[in-house]
């Protein structure tokens, strides 16, 4: 009997899997140490977990493939529902993690995929902070109803 069949994954999601390693690699490379990778919690999945130093550092990543045609930019890819997700995801690493006294950092790396090989790696050092990155009428995910955490 022939043994079962595994299901491919879609395209964008094994995109997405290549630029978080390299990104990690990358991140390696330039002396920062790997914890978690794909960390997933209540509130969102963070890509990257690291160490540089004495921070703690909160990495996302966005791969892209590179076209002819017109400049690819990832960080533009990050809409505002991910990115308050990103925050929540943040508060509740570092309560999940006893991490409160620890300086995190949040930076980016963005990817751009040539055909085989990545044609760009670069890497946003501190690239949201809580009052920069979130919207003003935006909820923390502790308020949000229908969530854990939720206190009325």
């Amino acid at each position: 009997m022939p043994g079962i069949l595994k299901k491919r994954k879609a395209q964008h999601l094994r995109l997405g899997e290549t630029g978080e390693k390299i990104a990690a690699r990358f991140l390696k490379s330039e002396g920062m140490e790997i914890y978690f990778r794909d960390l997933r919690l209540d509130a969102a999945q963070i890509d990257i977990v690291a160490r540089d130093g004495r921070y703690f550092v909160i990495v996302e990543v966005k791969t892209l493939r590179a076209r002819t045609d017109v400049e690819v930019k990832p960080e533009l890819q990050l809409h505002q529902a991910q990115k308050d997700r990103l925050l929540d995801a943040v508060s509740e690493f570092r309560r999940k993690y006893n991490a409160e006294d620890f300086p995190i950092r949040c930076d980016f790396v963005e990817v751009v995929m040539g055909r085989f090989f990545p044609e760009k790696v670069k890497r946003h050092e501190n690239w949201f902070t809580h009052k920069s990155f979130r919207k003003k009428n935006s909820v923390p995910f502790s308020l949000k109803p229908g969530k854990k955490g939720y206190e009325a």
